[in-house]
């Protein structure tokens, strides 16, 4: 900037100096005698106009030096938007469109003319009419666009009408320290939302069943039971395997016993409430917890209608399998207050419950399992 300042200056220093040198000569060369003198000046006013076309030239190279590096640059910035895997848009402060690039287009399903020619308004509502929330889309765009909120940097998911879910991204643009726009930045991240929600799915669930598993079941139970502490009431709990499971992976493979597990967990949900939890706790273990409320002569109906359940045979592709199971209850307050205490009371009355005949259903009896 200083080196342009001193050049202006010189320039405009030339340029004067021969202005005189010019009126000077003018007036000399009226006269015999100032000839002479008018010849020294006019080298002096060659040598000036040398050096000025020379600091022009300079000059000129410079200035498209300048211009060729804006051109790379704005062709990199370019190249970089429309290879961006983000639909960008840019939009000024009167909500005009500044720039897009193509993915922006192609995320949003419009045509690039249409966006590049469209106001602020008619292309939020092109976007809106893609959204499951049209009413909450345009509320939180158009709160981003208000004086006092303008500064604001924002990021929050979109739910589009075809299932896609959209991350939005937003900041405003500055140049020498002013707000002079905003960046919109969209990325489609239906996948990864999906695999997020399916590794939260595994986490929680059992891929074979369906049903919840161990932990899931422990969280759920524990807070079952703060309820039921809160509300003075009773918590079962029912801990249950399959007589024989063994014997089915043994001589009709592993492919029959996931059949087989799948059809024991429907048939148990089809015996309790919908407040109960059925869940799966590995191997052909089931666990049950049922609340809230739940009486000792309740959880003996349920007991006996799983019972009941497990006495018609099942039918597992061609084959036809008879399996029993032998069932534990443990009760809270009584048989113990926390997660780990009841199914751990009802593990043991289910394995009483199996050393003494098995297709039987025992209470948690602590002078039994000492």
């Amino acid at each position: 900037m200083d080196d342009e300042v001193d050049l202006h200056r010189t320039v405009r220093e030339l340029r004067e100096r021969i202005r005189r040198l010019e009126k000077t000569n003018s007036v000399l060369m009226q006269s015999a005698e100032g000839r002479a003198e008018a010849e020294e000046n006019a080298y002096d006013l060659f040598k000036a106009n040398g050096t000025l076309e020379q600091l022009v030239g300079e000059r000129t190279a410079r200035l498209q030096r300048t211009q060729d590096a804006l051109q790379r640059t704005l062709s990199l910035v370019r190249a970089t938007l429309d290879s961006s895997l983000d639909g960008i848009i840019a939009i000024d402060l009167e909500e005009n469109v500044v720039d897009s690039n193509q993915r922006f287009s192609e995320l949003w399903r419009l045509d690039a003319s249409l966006v590049r020619t469209a106001s602020g308004g008619q292309l939020l509502g092109l976007l809106a009419r893609q959204v499951v929330d049209r009413s909450g889309f345009i509320r939180r765009i158009q709160g981003l666009h208000r004086d006092d909120a303008f500064d604001r940097e924002a990021a929050f998911e979109i739910d589009c009408i075809d299932g896609r879910t959209l991350e939005l991204r937003s900041a405003p643009q500055r140049m020498d320290g002013h707000t002079i726009g905003r960046i919109w930045s969209f990325r489609d991240v239906t996948e990864r939302k999906q695999a997020d929600e399916r590794m939260r799915y595994l986490a929680t669930y059992d891929s074979l069943t369906g049903l919840p598993n161990r932990a899931h079941f422990h969280a759920q139970l524990q807070a079952m039971l703060v309820d039921a502490q809160a509300e003075d009431s009773h918590i079962a709990v029912m801990f249950l395997d399959l007589d024989h499971f063994k014997a089915v992976n043994d001589t009709l493979g592993h492919a029959t016993g996931d059949l087989l597990l799948q059809e024991v967990g429907r048939r148990l949900q089809g015996c309790v409430r919908q407040t109960d939890l059925v869940a799966r706790q590995g191997g052909d273990e089931f666990a049950m917890a049922l609340g809230p409320a739940c009486s000792r002569e309740a959880a003996g109906l349920i007991a006996a209608k799983v019972l009941q359940a497990f006495a018609s045979p099942f039918q597992l592709g061609e084959h036809v399998v008879n399996s029993g199971t032998s069932i534990g209850i443990a009760f809270s307050p009584d048989d113990g207050r926390d997660a780990d205490t009841l199914i751990q009371h009802a593990d043991a009355a289910m394995y009483l419950a199996k050393t003494r005949g098995r297709g039987t259903a025992r209470f948690f009896d602590p002078g039994e399992v000492s």
